[in-house]
């Protein structure tokens, strides 16, 4: 160290310094990159999966229809959160500005949030609530020319709705996916390493 006439001072590097902060973690950001990713994809894949399979006694197969993630507006929107999921997360995994790539992590949780309840209220209301499309649909195949009130109560009496694969998957991939935000929100949050503190000739810190 060098004297000097007001002093001298020293640059001690954060590094060095034991209450700096550490650098965010690069397997934080790739665990959550590839949580997110693949929660998405899965999610995604889910609507083109069944997720309304009805069934009606005594009527054949072919009479009654099947319903995949597609045909209901359940599960475009859960397309259409993944594909903002898989832009947000390719955001917060290439974006240079700090703030952007928390913000983009932000987008991935609340979609992933929304997933899980589309997905979610899918499973426990389908039976109330595709009950009477598949009614009206399967009168439709069988009765094209308009059925009676008697077919629609027979058809209405022994009409069951199950709930299909699709919606668990969806469930699944958005559950993986929030983590995977969680992950990389955490990952975007961390403190990057403080500046230069500087000491004078004294020890005493500016």
């Amino acid at each position: 160290m060098e004297p000097g006439s007001g002093g001298a001072t020293l640059a001690v590097m954060s590094e060095l310094d034991p209450e700096a902060p550490s650098s965010p973690s690069p397997r934080l950001r790739l665990a959550g990159f590839l949580c997110a990713a693949l929660g998405a994809l899965l999610a995604g894949a889910a609507t083109m999966l069944t997720w309304v399979l009805p069934s009606v006694k005594d009527l054949p197969p072919e009479l009654i229809p099947t319903y995949f993630g597609i045909d209901l507006p359940d599960g475009l929107v859960v397309l259409a959160l993944a594909v903002v999921i898989v832009i947000a997360v390719l955001v917060a995994r290439v974006g240079g500005a700090a703030r952007g790539r928390r913000g983009a992590a932000i987008v991935v949780i609340v979609a992933s949030f929304i997933v899980i309840g589309v997905s979610g209220a899918a499973i426990v209301t389908a039976s109330s609530r595709f009950e009477p499309t598949v009614v009206d649909d399967v009168l439709a195949i069988a009765a094209p020319d308009g059925a009676t009130p008697q077919q629609r109560a027979d058809v209405e009496a022994f009409v069951e709705v199950k709930v299909g694969i699709g919606p668990w998957l969806a469930l699944a991939g958005g559950v993986l996916a929030f983590a995977g935000g969680v992950m990389t929100l955490a990952w975007a949050s961390a403190t990057t390493p403080a500046p230069q503190r500087v000491l004078d000739a004294d020890g005493s810190t500016d």
